[in-house]
């Protein structure tokens, strides 16, 4: 398979659907807000930071710091797709770190199962 399909399209894929997904569920529970705008920014964040992450992890794969460079990457994430969110939306910082912190958190434990 291509490297850059393998490497960057397969894992910003999944991640999208994962992410968006739950972001569907929690627009169920939380109807004030427009749930284009939470797809779009959460497909925007997510095409930036993914593959740069991946990007990024797969010149240290096989290195010893590979863990801890990926839970250092992901915190980054989670704070950049939480303040992106909170400022969009214009809501409780607390419900945008939250809904980030459990999109983030189940694409990599989904992407880490399959991989």
């Amino acid at each position: 398979m291509n490297p850059i399909i393998q490497g960057i399209f397969i894992p910003l894929t999944l991640t999208i659907i994962i992410e968006e997904s739950i972001c569907f569920v929690f627009k169920l529970f939380d109807k004030s807000y427009n749930l284009k705008g939470l797809f779009t920014a959460i497909l925007a964040v997510n095409i930036i930071t993914n593959p740069t992450i991946n990007i990024i992890l797969n010149f240290f794969y096989s290195s010893s710091i590979f863990l801890i460079l990926l839970i250092i990457l992901e915190l980054f994430v989670i704070i950049i797709e939480w303040q992106i969110l909170s400022y969009i939306f214009k809501k409780k910082s607390k419900k945008m770190l939250y809904l980030s912190l459990i999109m983030n958190i189940c694409s990599l434990l989904f992407g880490a199962l399959i991989l």
